[in-house]
Order: structure tokens, then sequence, then C-alpha cells
């Protein structure tokens, strides 16, 4: 496989399982969190090259920006914030075995919830492959497919699905309500409905 992965922040499946050991891994603004929690990578059994993208333009230029780290390796690219159940290591296996030119790995959207440490869920639905963090409240609403990161407030907002929500986001409703929610929202975002 060339053993090296390219991802966008050190997601809970990073792929030790699959024997890849150099992991290179883009960053932006969030730098200094993301090295802080994985320094050089070696509690993690990984060697963790950092490479900066100066603007989100897309998963093709963290491509192009990482070109130096790639050189003519053959690599893994998976999002930080993928869940995927079982790791990857079926996946590299069946590439190496079958050699295609690009690989797309494609998941039917059931799965496990997971709630981080001193989130506090009341009243609320958590479905399948939902990611809450740490220290989050969620009261009256319902949610799926979704992560949430730390610090989170969410209330009286009647379903939340496909979406992603940076830390210490706030939701909470207005006079008026949508029939449908989806968000995509960068850290400490405040959204009123």
């Amino acid at each position: 496989m060339g053993g090296t992965v390219l991802t966008s922040s050190p997601g809970p499946g990073l792929p030790r399982g699959a024997e890849v050991t150099d992991v290179g891994i883009i960053v932006g603004d969030t730098a200094a969190e993301i090295e802080a929690a994985v320094g050089d990578g070696s509690e993690l059994g990984i060697r963790a090259t950092y490479i900066r993208q100066d603007q989100p333009l897309g998963l093709a230029h963290a491509v192009l920006t990482a070109e130096g780290f790639l050189g003519d390796d053959v690599f893994v690219m998976f999002l930080g914030d993928n869940l995927i159940e079982g790791g990857i290591t079926h996946v590299v296996e069946a590439f190496e075995r079958d050699r295609p030119a690009a690989q797309l790995l494609l998941k039917q959207v059931r799965g496990p919830a997971i709630i981080g440490a001193g989130t506090v869920l009341e009243d609320a639905y958590v479905g399948p492959f939902t990611s809450i963090g740490d220290g989050c409240h969620l009261a009256r609403t319902e949610i799926e497919y979704s992560v949430v990161m730390a610090g989170c407030t969410v209330t009286d907002i009647p379903r939340i699905e496909g979406s992603l929500l940076g830390r210490e986001v706030t939701i909470r409703p207005t006079d008026r309500k949508p029939a449908a929610t989806k968000f995509l929202l960068g850290d400490h975002s405040q959204v009123e409905i």
C-alpha cells in the first residue's frame, strides 16, 4: 500500500491496523489544537506529518497541497470526522488485491452512536452514525447521521440530520420554525431558528 495516509484531522479511524505508519494531516486554522492532540503520532503507532493548507479549497486541493509528502506513493485519504466501522484494513487489503486506479468507500447510512463525557441528554433522541463530543447539552431534540463537537448546546430543535456542528455551537429556536434543518457550522457558531 505504500504506508501513507492523508487526513484532514485526527479522527477516530486512524488506520494503524492497516499497517499504515506515515500519516499526513492537513491542517488549517486549528493546527495547534490538532498537533497538541496527536503530537508526533508515536502514542498512536504512527509518524505524523503536518501539512498546512492555507485555505480550505476542497479535497483535491488538499491532495495537491500534500504532493511533496505523498510523492509517488499509493495512499488512502479520508476525512477526520468520518466514522468507519471496523477501520479500513479490509479496504486496504481489497485495494492491494485488486489494484484499481482509485477506490471509493461508501457505507449504507446505520451504525453506532458515540456520546462524549459530561454530555447531558434531556428528552433527546440520538440516532445511528452520530458522534457527540464532551460537555454538550441536547434537550428536546432528535439528531442522527451527524457529528457534534465538544461544548455544543442544542435545545428545542425538532430534528437534525446529516450535520456537522463545530465546537461550542449553540442552536435554539426563534418564533419561526423551518420544516427541515441541516447544518454545517464551524467552531463557536451561534444559530437562532
